[in-house]
């Protein structure tokens, strides 16, 4: 039933925005618009079906804690 709903949301969401992107030719608006829009759409739909999502917070730290690390050990 979820699952519905957002789907409906989204393309709600589309019908609204898409036809005055078009209309005012901002093709990289749009473009852009609708990448983010199926992103959440799928983000969504991942995470009301029990799929587990890493938290992107976690990637930052694996990166630069050895950046961290070694300006630590340097003061």
């Amino acid at each position: 039933m979820i699952n519905c709903i957002i789907v409906i949301s989204a393309s709600l969401i589309g019908y609204i925005e898409i036809p005055h992107l078009i209309k005012v030719k901002a093709k990289m608006d749009l473009i852009v618009f609708s990448l983010l829009l199926l992103f959440g759409l799928i983000l969504n739909l991942l995470y009301y079906n029990g799929v587990h999502i890493p938290n992107p917070l976690d990637f930052i730290k694996f990166l630069t804690k050895p950046l961290s690390e070694w300006l630590y050990r340097l003061l």
